[in-house]
């Protein structure tokens, strides 16, 4: 929120609640990281308190994702795999719908906005990925911006406006439509001094050879 990054987490005792935690985390962190600090910081509150039985609830499915997943090679997320496993009692992992009126994940969100006033209790080191991901980001606006502002490409700019990594479909007769280069009377009077009376009389001509053939 505004930039901040914060987490929470609500700890329910037979449907009431009995205390509740929040951090908030550097602003370099990205959601991900804030759920999944979440988690951690429960299975550590969760060990203190050495209890028996215990439902994570969660509604970020990638974070749950990470931790069933046994490719996982992110040591944060492996210690929290490490300590669940390692813990006398049994805790359960279970996901949610965000926004669904859950009691518990809706006072958790509430919390987490709430955390991010406070000052920083937790600093994270900026991770590869999100290197990758925000140079990307920044380089395809940059791109984005000098293609808006050039002033060439103004008829490919018409089919396509905003640029992407994905490839468009493109052949012979599609690249030239898109770029404007091609076997067009305008393109052939600027580039090749043809005037378009000719290109006409060049059109109907080869219009009547199809035609008597």
């Amino acid at each position: 929120m505004n930039g901040r990054v914060g987490c929470a987490f609500v700890l329910y005792v037979d449907n009431i609640e009995t205390d509740s935690f929040m951090f908030r985390l550097s602003d370099n962190c990205s959601v991900f990281i804030a759920e999944v600090y979440a988690i951690y910081k429960s299975v550590e509150e969760i060990r203190t308190r050495n209890l028996d039985y215990v439902d994570i609830i969660s509604d970020s499915r990638s974070a749950l994702t990470a931790l069933n997943s046994l490719r996982e090679r992110r040591s944060f997320i492996n210690e929290i795999k490490r300590n669940v496993i390692t813990h006398q009692g049994i805790i359960n992992f279970k996901w949610v719908r965000a926004h669904r009126g859950t009691v518990g994940n809706e006072r958790a969100d509430v919390l987490a906005k709430t955390a991010c006033e406070k000052e920083t209790d937790a600093f994270f080191d900026t991770t590869k990925a999100e290197i990758k991901y925000e140079s990307k980001r920044q380089a395809l606006s940059l791109w984005q911006e000098r293609w808006t502002l050039s002033q060439k490409g103004s008829t490919t700019k018409k089919f396509i406006s905003k640029v992407s990594l994905k490839r468009v479909k493109g052949d012979f007769y599609i690249n030239q439509i898109y770029t404007g280069h091609g076997i067009f009377r305008t393109y052939q009077n600027r580039f090749f001094d043809k005037s378009i009376e000719s290109l006409w009389r060049s059109r109907w001509r080869c219009r009547a050879c199809s035609f008597a053939l």
